[in-house]
């Protein structure tokens, strides 16, 4: 009974997820450091599953685990409601929560939210080529652009 409650509440998460990811118009850069953990997370899953298992239901719990760390990770970007990333508890900020963004431009281009009260909220890195993409998002959404 208790792998089949945690089997629900693992689809239950990526389905969530898998929404906030079909909304993204413009998902944040994976660095390689990023890549190399969440290979090597997965490889820690498998490893752990693969040796501590005695039912089939730990695997198929095993891969809606790793499903569920590649979706939270592929999740951060920006919407055309908000701006998407795992900050403090909350998922899904809106352009009316955002007083303003800092862009800067170097290799990547990378904007930084601040709340209405002044204070930051985070940071996200962007490719080059999603630059007039996202300017056009946070205009349309009235949200004050600050170029560095």
């Amino acid at each position: 009974m208790t792998n089949f409650i945690v089997i629900v509440m693992f689809v239950g998460i990526i389905i969530k997820q898998w929404s906030y990811i079909r909304m993204l118009k413009v998902p944040a850069k994976k660095s390689i450091f990023e890549i190399v953990l969440i290979i090597l997370g997965i490889f820690g899953f498998v490893v752990f599953t693969f040796y501590s298992t005695k039912e089939y239901m730990h695997y198929l719990i095993c891969v809606l685990g790793i499903a569920t760390f590649i979706f939270i990770w592929v999740k951060p970007g920006i919407t055309d409601t908000g701006m998407i990333m795992n900050v403090r508890g909350k998922e899904l900020y809106s352009w009316s929560e955002i007083k303003k963004v800092k862009i800067s431009k170097t290799d990547y281009i990378k904007v930084t939210y601040f709340r209405n009260s002044g204070s930051k909220i985070v940071e996200q890195k962007f490719e080059i080529k999603n630059h007039e993409q996202i300017i056009n998002i946070l205009q349309k959404n009235n949200v004050r652009i600050e170029n560095i």
